[in-house]
């Protein structure tokens, strides 16, 4: 039966043009620093299309398409670990839309010892005013303290992220208290948007951990 597969589109090298609206169209984007690049347009068309002398690199290199534009969802620093990023992506996902999400074998979350439950009860302060890691709360919450975290480095405020538990795939959205007080801004929620629209696609339970003060206000997040 056809259906809706995952897509992945890794930039390894400089992707400019019609490789980079296949990366945009894609699942999955990681990127290699130093080598991988992403951009309708490279040098040569910047310069003789206005004129401007630029590198790979401002056009969208890896940092720049990984953190300031959000255009990549992993910064790899080495093509294998690229490709060890594609791989732990894929293993949450069906082959295809018309499959369930396989399971893995259940591993013990932290939470269910003693040990664990105590870690949340002093990680989760009772002051609303002071900031917590919500990575630490996560890792004490799935299988294994193991998960996967799309667009780990862009929209850092919101934390978009691949899990297990009991053996199934689960998606988690949160607010990260650690940055800018987990308040939203526009590009959270398109990092949000976008990846609740995956894990519908292939019917990935969500999770949702909410610590979120509001929307980000102020002349600059208006325009």
């Amino acid at each position: 039966m056809s259906g809706r597969v995952p897509q992945v589109g890794a930039a390894v090298g400089p992707c400019f043009g019609g490789p980079s609206f296949t990366a945009a169209q894609s699942d999955f984007v990681p990127i290699v620093k130093g080598t991988g690049f992403l951009g309708m347009s490279g040098i040569p068309v910047v310069k003789v299309g206005i004129g401007l002398e630029v590198t790979n690199e401002e056009i969208g290199g890896g940092e720049k398409s990984a953190i300031e534009t959000g255009q990549a969802d992993f910064l790899a620093e080495t093509v294998a670990e690229c490709i060890t990023s594609i791989r732990e992506f894929l293993s949450y996902l069906p082959s295809n839309c018309n499959e369930a999400p396989p399971r893995a074998a259940p591993k013990p979350a932290p939470v269910d010892s003693p040990e664990g439950r105590e870690a949340i009860a002093q990680l989760v302060p009772d002051n609303h005013r002071r900031a917590y890691d919500m990575h630490k709360l996560i890792g004490l919450l799935v299988d294994g303290g193991d998960y996967f975290e799309i667009k780990r480095d862009h929209a850092r405020s919101v934390i978009t992220a691949f899990c297990r538990m009991d053996g199934h795939p689960i998606g988690i959205i949160t607010n990260q208290p650690r940055h800018h007080a987990g308040a939203i801004d526009h590009a959270g929620s398109m990092k949000v948007r976008k990846f609740v629209d995956l894990c519908d696609a292939f019917h990935i339970p969500l999770l949702s951990l909410m610590d979120c003060p509001g929307f980000l206000v102020g002349p600059k997040i208006e325009s």
